[in-house]
């Protein structure tokens, strides 16, 4: 097996940097998904490993690292200079989506030795290849046909056809290669270029890409980097399908025509067709403003007013949604309110149609955006509840996830004092709630102030003069190295460490803050006074795991618990076999009880409040700390902690399954809180995690425990 382009890219990265590398930076820096950088990672290690070298180290939170030795470097210093340009040799990935990019696009069928001969492989490779192909198709409601002196094409409606091949290009090219493209920039990807140039030419990619500019000015909007790359290619497999002799049909979705997006797709369309000598039909014209409804915008002109009756009825959603979004975080806006109510309002007025008709767009960060800030989706999902209302129809979670940028934005600038320091320019290609999301960060972070934030495309025209820095989180090839910082949409710790090697942190900016535990008890006695919790001392623990992972605070020590006091070396069980999550909590109970901190009783209510309530125990990814009141049966303070010889699942998606299980006996909501602010702490730490779940020595564990106890 050879390593082709991206996989030797991402192998020589890893050797430089020596250290853990996230695959999320790893994929941006390589211009493709997480999905494809976790496929192509498999395929380094199981390269490396059939040589004879050592699997990746892995660690949850900071990514994967290689495990470094003179051999190592020398075996793959030695195997870059043996391959030559001739010898690259295509992925089985790149060689399934070059088929099916091949099928997709053409209607009729297509001989066996041509596909070969296409991407160099035997007929026997093919075949495999088809195989994987016609599943990918089977699960997007297609059908591989292979007739014997026929050929191979596909089968099935022409959106479902259209939908595949977008879905299979937002995979397979980035949207920076695909605007380099489009200005007729050689790629240095041989990949990219070939499947791009089965669509459309570079001379026909640059026509394209200037009626997209066309249609910003028609629509007084800037789209994101994403959207106009998706456009492009809209564009070119619809001349495409249409010189097969295909065209889409005609909508029955009333009131369409009557859109502005549809007007200005008209216009465009015929241009277009006027110039390249096509016509387009209006079945063509229809689909195409299904992608405007949906258009991510950077900025729209004339957009931050009640334009109309409709305009004022949306505003006045959003507004509800800030309102609740400031009563759940306890906090003002401000003078940033119009300002967060406006950023909303532009990103959700060219989409409402689209949501209406139930077309939802696949937010790229979504999965990022759930894991890293859970409890700011879930209440941004919460205050959806007032644009529901105005929608009349529920909102998918992807768009959820958009419009948490949005509020994770605001919510970093509120105590943000203001500063001029060095100019920086915002360029981002993936939209307005990323951008702004990065904005809000570096302006709070650092020293600067943030002139403007553009589009890739826009960044590349911008006088360099003007800034100091540009931090972007597309390649910017055309300006200085030395100006431009890259960054991933979600701007992680690793990269804002990048930053600050570069600008100045905030002088004076830390905060005195009050100690988590002491916040934790206000914030219940606050929820407490508006309604009936059944479980305080549980909301607790939420409150302070949740002011933990802002890493704002630090946890004071003053308590009169500490963590190895309360966990001692005969109350931890290694390596315990359990065939259910009741026998899990059931082991871990057992400890205290022998030791006479609780009752019998303390089990079995553990275990009742989970049969009612559900696995909202499971705190972290792989543990839950199990505790019911202290009334039932409660002795004394104390702890526990039980490893499982096989993870058992406790019904929580996310988190599931568990391995370790932490039993507490508290006697108030008070003298334990301490101890377990240092077992967080711990337990977000993925080696520490990793430790505890493995080790078959107490003492480790123990070690442990004390080193974060002081």
């Amino acid at each position: 097996m050879e390593l082709n382009k991206k996989r030797l890219e991402a192998m020589l990265y890893l050797l430089k940097e020596q250290d853990f590398v996230s695959i999320e930076s790893l994929a941006e820096r390589c211009g493709i998904s997480t999905r494809a950088m976790r496929y192509n990672l498999e395929a380094i290690e199981a390269f490396l490993v059939k040589k004879g070298f050592p699997y990746f180290e892995k660690e949850r939170m900071r990514g994967v690292r290689l495990v470094h030795s003179p051999q190592l470097d020398s075996f793959i210093d030695q195997y870059v200079a043996s391959i030559g340009p001739y010898q690259y040799q295509y992925s089985p990935q790149e060689r399934v989506a070059y088929l099916l990019s091949t099928l997709l696009l053409h209607t009729h069928p297509i001989q066996t030795n041509v596909l070969c001969k296409a991407i160099g492989c035997s007929r026997n490779t093919v075949f495999k290849d088809l195989e994987q192909a016609g599943e990918w198709l089977e699960k997007r409601d297609l059908t591989l046909v292979k007739r014997p002196k026929v050929g191979i094409y596909v089968v099935g409606e022409e959106v479902k056809r259209r939908s595949a091949l977008g879905e299979l290009y937002s995979e397979q090219l980035p949207s920076q290669e695909i605007l380099h493209y489009a200005t007729g920039t050689a790629l240095e990807d041989r990949f990219d270029s070939r499947i791009l140039g089965q669509v459309m030419t570079q001379e026909r990619a640059q026509v394209l890409a200037e009626s997209i500019r066309a249609l910003e000015q028609a629509l007084g909007r800037q789209f994101s980097d994403d959207t106009c790359s998706n456009l492009i290619l809209h564009l070119a497999v619809c001349i495409a399908r249409i010189q097969e002799g295909v065209a889409m049909d005609v909508s029955t979705m009333q009131n369409l025509g009557k859109t502005e997006e549809y007007q200005a797709a008209a216009q465009t369309l015929t241009r277009l067709g006027g110039r390249l000598g096509i016509h387009f039909p209006r079945g063509e014209i229809e689909y195409f403003t299904y992608h405007l409804l949906g258009a991510r915008v950077l900025r729209q002109e004339g957009g931050e007013g009640g334009e109309s009756q409709e305009d004022e009825r949306l505003l006045q959603a959003i507004r509800r949604m800030v309102r609740e979004m400031e009563k759940i975080y306890f906090v003002d806006f401000g003078d940033q309110r119009e300002s967060v109510i406006n950023g909303i309002f532009t990103h959700l007025r060219p989409s409402i149609n689209r949501i209406r008709y139930g077309l939802y767009l696949k937010n790229p960060l979504f999965d990022e955006i759930v894991s890293r800030y859970n409890s700011l989706f879930l209440n941004t999902r919460l205050a959806c509840r007032h644009l529901v209302e105005y929608l009349g129809t529920g909102i998918n979670d992807n768009e959820v996830a958009y419009l948490a940028l949005h509020f994770g934005a605001a919510l970093h600038k509120v105590n943000r004092q203001p500063n001029v320091r060095p100019r920086v320019l915002l360029a981002c290609g993936t939209g307005l709630g990323s951008a702004m999301l990065i904005t809000s960060q570096v302006e709070k972070l650092f020293d600067v102030e943030v002139v403007a934030t553009v589009s890739g495309r826009e960044a590349a025209k911008w006088d360099m003069n003007q800034v100091d820095y540009v931090i972007s989180t597309v390649p910017l090839q055309e300006l200085p190295a030395e100006k431009v910082i890259r960054v991933s949409p979600l701007f992680t710790e690793e990269e804002r460490e990048r930053v600050g090697e570069r600008l100045a942190p905030k002088r004076g900016q830390k905060a005195r803050y009050d100690d988590e535990i002491q916040v934790a008890r206000r914030l219940v006695a606050i929820v407490e006074r508006s309604c009936e919790v059944k479980d305080p001392v549980h909301l607790q623990y939420e409150f302070l795991n949740e002011l933990m992972n802002s890493h704002q605070l630090d946890v004071s020590v003053s308590y009169r618990s500490r963590l190895c006091d309360l966990l001692p070396r005969e109350r931890i069980s290694l390596g315990v076999h359990c065939s259910d999550w009741r026998e899990a909590i059931a082991a871990s109970a057992r400890l205290l009880e022998e030791g006479g901190y609780i009752s019998d009783n303390y089990q079995k209510a553990i275990i009742r409040n989970l049969e009612e309530y559900g696995p909202y125990m499971v705190m972290l990814p792989g543990m839950v700390l199990a505790h019911a009141g202290p009334e039932e049966g409660v002795e004394q303070l104390g702890m526990s902690l039980v490893t499982l010889a096989e993870p058992v699942p406790f019904g929580y998606k996310e988190y599931d399954p568990v391995r370790v299980v932490v039993t507490l006996a508290a006697v108030d909501q008070e003298r334990h809180l301490a101890a377990l602010a240092q077992l967080f702490r711990i337990l977000k730490n993925p080696s520490c995690f990793r430790l505890i779940s493995t080790t078959n020595n107490r003492d480790d564990i123990c070690r442990l425990l004390a080193e974060h106890s002081n």
